[in-house]
């Protein structure tokens, strides 16, 4: 009584679910086995214990052989080995598969022969009976002379149809006597098609080294768990019927140099661009070849118009959601040098009919020029990249970016920040930037603009350095802003002060405190 641990079933009790209760309760009555048969074996202890369980609802992949019945457990009668059969994980196609045979030994573990009547059965993974014949056990009917075995074999049929987890038993009743099972299961494979992938450099060659990456828009929980690695511009993966967005970054290797951050080629050559070529949405219904061509990708850049501006961090990102809400994200670590030395492509896409795909890059620009100090903070997005990924702002886009003007202030001495804006959106709630130094002595007034949109959540986060030693982090809340919204922050606002938050569990009531914060609207710390 009084436990919050499971649920109670009396002042004594309490129901509780998982391996960690049942280990000890299968530990404990294998030592009492033991205990009536000192002779006996580990695997025959182990056979007796699943072999008399008492069925329970469900399959034998979530409940295994049942609940304990030592009772039954005791007497000499049956073991089996093994204890239970896997027939394991059968591959797509079955259709010409011969049937694949397990063989079954009973022993009889007492002084008197047991006359016994041998079945099997299987259900599919919907828990119907399996076709008639699909798993069959032969003997059906047997004597086991004392301390005696006789071997029973068990047949799967495997070509029937059907796919999925079968789950079953061989059962063996002894005259007048309970019934002996060994539990059975089996997962076929469903439909699946190879998927020959294909990547060209921008010069049309296929001395590619990369990972694809290949996502189900319908379900997301059936895309291939890894990506998949090229060698030499070639790959397969196995993928069930469905529509798919595959994507890419392929890298052309040149001679000469500098290229891109990563080399990945070998010594004598560098990777001379980057493309990042993308599928947005490809049927498969068979086996097919994919080709991801590098040479249809576009230079990708953004112009503020009237402004001079030089991109000093960009992200690409694909977002998918599926029907049933399942999401993933790919994101890409590119770099604004590669846009700057005109290094960087980008496929222009279509949008998808199946499932939700949002595309997106996500960039940081700086004025460049005596005095300047506007920063702009874009979040580019839609459900396809353009024809044109040459983006420019013209005076009406400018004039619907959010303003802020942010001051930086001081500790009462000169205060480092190094920030950084995040944004989310409805499909992507993945965010990555690299944090900026704010190049001007504090306190200073800066005007950042960043783009807005309802779907899109902006934060911003600092770090905060007092003669290089930090002394606290701070973020904003997500909030989305308003189309030529003009707002004020300021960052150190007084007073600092103790924040707290609390949450409470169906147990506990828990609180967590900030030392120091400050006033506004973001929370952080000060150490």
């Amino acid at each position: 009584a009084g436990t919050s641990l499971g649920e109670p079933v009396g002042s004594l009790y309490t129901r509780l679910s998982g391996t960690s209760m049942a280990a000890p309760h299968v530990a404990g009555a294998a030592a009492l086995l033991a205990e009536e048969h000192p002779d006996w074996t580990a695997g025959t202890l182990k056979s007796t214990l699943v072999g008399t369980a008492a069925a329970t609802p469900g399959t034998v992949f979530d409940r295994g052989g049942g609940r304990l019945d030592l009772a039954t457990a005791v007497p000499d009668r049956l073991a089996a080995a093994p204890a239970s059969l896997s027939y394991g994980l059968i591959a797509y196609p079955q259709a010409a598969l011969p049937p694949v045979v397990r063989q079954v030994t009973l022993r009889n573990t007492g002084d008197t022969p047991l006359t016994v009547t041998v079945a099997a059965s299987l259900r599919t993974p919907d828990g119907h009976a399996a076709p008639a014949g699909m798993l069959t056990a032969s003997p059906g009917r047997i004597t086991v002379p004392p301390a005696g075995q006789v071997d029973v074999t068990v047949t799967l049929a495997v070509a029937m149809s059907g796919a999925g987890a079968f789950s079953g038993e061989v059962t063996a009743t002894v005259d007048g006597g309970p019934a002996f099972r060994v539990p059975v299961g089996v997962v076929k494979e469903s439909t699946m098609h190879v998927l020959r992938l294909h990547a060209l450099d921008r010069d049309g060659g296929s001395l590619v080294e990369t990972l694809v990456t290949v996502i189900n828009l319908g379900d997301v929980r059936a895309s291939p768990p890894d990506p998949v690695f090229l060698r030499d511009g070639e790959g397969t993966v196995r993928v069930p019927p469905g529509f798919y967005a595959i994507s890419s970054a392929i890298p052309t290797l040149g001679e000469g140099g500098p290229g891109p951050d990563s080399l990945i080629g070998p010594a004598d050559l560098v990777i001379t661009s980057v493309a990042i070529a993308t599928i947005a949405e490809q049927p498969v219904d068979r086996d097919m070849d994919v080709v991801l061509d590098a040479r249809a990708a576009q230079p990708i850049s953004v112009q503020v118009q009237g402004v001079a501006t030089v991109p000093t961090d960009l992200h690409v990102f694909l977002a998918v959601r599926d029907k049933a809400g399942n999401s993933f994200v790919l994101g890409y670590d590119t770099s604004a040098q590669d846009v700057v030395d005109g290094k960087l492509f980008v496929q222009p896409t279509t949008a998808v009919k199946h499932g939700e795909l949002e595309v997106s890059s996500k960039w940081r620009l700086d004025t460049v020029g005596e005095g300047a100090t506007p920063t702009y903070d874009l979040l580019l997005a839609g459900p396809a990249f353009p024809a044109s990924l040459r983006y420019v702002l013209d005076d009406r886009a400018i004039g619907r970016l959010a303003s802020i003007v942010d001051t930086y202030r001081s500790a009462g001495t000169q205060t480092g920040y190094r920030e950084a804006r995040h944004v989310f959106t409805e499909l992507n709630p993945v965010s990555v930037a690299v944090l900026h130094t704010v190049p001007q002595a504090t306190p200073v007034k800066r005007i950042e603009y960043l783009s807005a949109d309802p779907d899109q959540s902006w934060f911003q986060c600092a770090t905060l350095t007092v003669a290089d030693a930090g002394i606290g982090d701070f973020c904003q809340a997500p909030a989305p802003y308003r189309r030529s919204a003009q707002v004020d922050h300021a960052w150190l606002r007084a007073p600092l002060r103790t924040t707290v938050a609390a949450f409470r569990t169906t147990a506990a009531l828990q609180i967590g405190m900030n030392d120091l914060a400050e006033d506004g609207p973001q929370g952080g710390s000060i150490a």
